[in-house]
């Protein structure tokens, strides 16, 4: 997945790290991410991790300002040079300009709320909140409820997490001391109490620094202050130290991204915010191991549970914060609790894993789903029927398609004629107003069945049919429904049933390609070559308790194997699949699943048979949803050319598909997936249509050896 992540700038602070970290967890998930800021300190970590960074001057508060109008043309470039699927807006200024930019492209964006927000005007008229926002703590999700009337579905709740491997590393106590002494903490008898964050008002930093003052007072000299941070109210918080007396006792500095190193320097925490949608840094500060007093305000409570992993403060109250930090000074006990406990809280809830999980899953949600409704068909709006083709695999090539269609004609309702089959393809597709089903071999068979078919058409009025099939009858059905507009191959004859018939100039061009040429032929956009298939919450669930009941766990890797084919010149031959499941199983601990119809079951039986590791099987006990929420489930499907390969590409899974006698030019995997081709040259001709074939050298030339290799290389990387 191509991913733009969107910010105002990236100078340290809490929202960058938010993006720097996010972003190099999903490169490392085989994503392409692109960040697109104003600049800042952390770019610098971005470059370090080969993550493209593009400058756009969008350093501003307004989202009226006429800097988000001269950007625009720059990030519709980017978009669409880099193909971006999803962007991601992290700021209210990024916010509006994701949406005028999502609008105009006809592409899924999310926004991650980081805070509270005053519910001005503009933000409810205009709420450009995205397709889907996350939340990243309770406290924000129900202020997004009730103050900007969220609906709870369209919020993703996904806390903050940290890298927490750079918080288990030991740090030399040599770089410990050059932080001091740069710091001015050179005596380390005196106690450090740390708090790193913006120099704002919401911060409440007047409140800690009275309250350091009042332990200064009963402690005199033996404590000191880091507040380590820039902002606008870093000369006034001098100022008020100055005219306490404790300026000789407070240090400020600047922000420092390497806050493992920072946090071995401190000895108690503070976090004294008047509001606070999360705290990062207190997140960083239980990672690491210490001690923290944090104000009962916004979010903090799903961080600090009161005198567990952390102490719980009245909000702007100096004395209840000195109170707080005085308790732990005095008991070494307390702050070795709350530190342990502190700490094992961390690793359970705010791992930076579990968040990239969390929001690659949502990335996944909104790319799934047509980005904008579908406007109500106007005055002017055409009514179009697409005829589409019979197999579940070339329907789904027909997804571009249709795509390209709906956004050149964006107020048009759209039907598509499917058989029952393939009908599942193409459900809870948004961009399709209805599904009409043709059953050619059941009640539309006989001439009474198309003449009650062809009156059925003729009464919804359609005013233009795109007609993908290659079929005459087809053609004929359409021509005597009366739609004045017929768009279709001129083939089988059927030029004169046409109103637009399109000469087939190259036959052997991918199935994507030959549907997008009739898009393209009205004027339509067809870059896009990605094909869609749309699973819902209760296909994943029933997909969950499958693997559950064959003791595939959440945290299994699991390996997808689909031995059928409509016919059996395409299949590997049952007895790799079998050597192949035991070889997962055995060197690399992967859990095999078979999938396929109810026509294959004796062949998965025949695997499970000939395998000494008895893979797990789902064959024949999904329906064609189910099977793509499988397919979306694995880590990898390993299929001949079939329809479950494609599904499992159109649900973003990576693939190694086999190929014998059908051509990879015509009817292989297309787009942006990840996928990979294996097949042979052993002489005979591609595509190849013998159905009489028996040897299959072809399939038998592909080897488990082959195979293996290139499943362990995707699974687990070159060696």
């Amino acid at each position: 997945m191509n991913i733009l992540l969107l910010t105002t700038h990236l100078n340290i602070g809490g929202i960058a790290s938010y993006i720097v970290n996010l972003a190099k967890r999903l490169k490392r998930k085989g994503h392409k991410v692109v960040v697109s800021s104003s600049g800042g300190d952390m770019v610098d970590e971005l470059t370090k991790e080969d993550i493209p960074h593009v400058y756009i001057n969008i350093r501003t508060k307004s989202e009226l300002s006429p800097k988000l109008l001269i950007s625009m043309p720059k990030v519709l470039s980017l978009i669409k040079d880099e193909k971006i699927d999803v962007i991601h807006a992290h700021t209210r200024v990024t916010q509006v300009l994701a949406s005028a930019v999502s609008r105009l492209l006809a592409i899924p964006y999310i926004a991650t709320c980081h805070g509270f927000f005053r519910p001005h005007f503009s933000r409810r008229i205009f709420k450009c909140w995205g397709d889907k926002t996350i939340a990243i703590s309770d406290a924000v999700k129900a202020h997004l409820i009730d103050d900007f009337y969220l609906k709870p579905d369209n919020i993703a709740l996904i806390y903050n997490g940290v890298d927490l491997e750079k918080f288990r590393k030991d740090i030399e106590n040599s770089r410990k001391e050059s932080l001091r002494k740069n710091l001015g903490l050179t005596d380390k008898e005196r106690v450090v109490i740390g708090a790193i964050g913006r120099l704002s008002p919401v911060k409440g930093y007047r409140y800690l620094i009275e309250a350091f003052k009042r332990l200064m007072d009963k402690d005199s000299g033996a404590l000191r202050l880091l507040i380590v941070g820039d902002g606008p109210e870093r000369e006034s918080l001098k100022a008020q130290c100055l005219r306490l007396g404790v300026d000789e006792y407070v240090k400020f500095a600047s922000p420092n991204p390497d806050t493992p190193l920072l946090f071995s320097i401190i000895d108690i925490f503070v976090s004294s915010s008047v509001q606070e949608g999360l705290g990062l840094s207190l997140i960083e500060a239980l990672a690491s191991g210490s001690p923290v007093v944090a104000t009962d305000v916004g979010g903090i409570k799903s961080v600090v549970k009161d005198k567990e992993t952390g102490m719980l403060v009245r909000p702007k109250e100096a004395g209840a914060l000195a109170e707080g930090i005085s308790q732990l000074l005095k008991s070494a006990d307390l702050r070795n609790k709350l530190s342990n406990e502190g700490r094992k809280y961390a690793e359970e809830k705010f791992d930076i894993k579990n968040m990239a999980d969390e929001v690659e899953r949502v990335y996944k949600e909104v790319t799934k789903r047509d980005p904008r409704p579908v406007r109500p068909v106007g005055s002017n709006g055409a009514r179009i029927l697409i005829v589409n083709v019979n197999w579940l695999g070339d329907v789904l090539f027909t997804t571009p398609f249709i795509k390209a269609i709906r956004r050149r004609f964006p107020a048009s309702y759209m039907a598509c004629m499917v058989v029952p089959r393939c009908k599942e393809i193409l459900e809870d597709n948004p961009r399709i107003d209805e599904i009409i089903i043709y059953d050619e071999k059941g009640k539309h068979r006989s001439i009474m069945g198309k003449l009650k078919f062809i009156i059925t058409l003729k009464r919804k009025n359609f005013s233009t049919a795109y007609i993908l099939h290659r079929s005459f009858t087809k053609a004929l059905m359409v021509y005597l429904s009366g739609i004045k507009r017929r768009i279709g191959y001129n083939t089988k004859r059927r030029g004169p049933l046409l109103t637009k018939a399109i000469d087939e100039t190259d036959p052997g061009i991918h199935k994507v390609e030959y549907f997008l040429k009739i898009a393209a032929s009205c004027g339509a956009e067809t870059g896009d070559k990605d094909y869609e298939f749309f699973v819902k919450r209760p296909q994943r669930d029933k997909i969950d308790k499958l693997l559950r009941d064959r003791d595939i766990r959440g945290t299994d890797i699991i390996v997808a194997l689909n031995p059928g084919g409509n016919w059996p010149p395409k299949r590997w031959p049952k007895e790799h699949f079998a050597e192949l499941a035991d070889r997962l199983s055995r060197e690399l601990n992967v859990k095999a699943i078979i999938t396929g119809a109810p026509k294959d079951l004796k062949l998965a039986q025949d695997i499970i048979d000939l395998s000494q590791t008895r893979p797990a099987s789902a064959c024949g006990q999904t329906s064609i949803k189910e099977l793509a929420a499988l397919l979306e489930r694995s880590n990898l499907v390993i299929s001949s050319d079939s329809g479950p390969m494609h599904i499992a590409l159109s649900v973003k899974t990576k693939v190694i598909t086999l190929f014998g006698p059908t051509s990879e030019e015509i009817t292989g995997p297309y787009g942006r997936g990840n996928y990979l081709v294996i097949k042979k040259d052993v002489g005979c001709p591609v595509p190849c249509y013998n159905f009489d074939c028996r040897d299959y050298k072809c399939m038998k030339a592909v080897t488990v050896d082959e195979v293996f290799n290139k499943a362990r290389e995707i699974l687990f990387g070159s060696e």
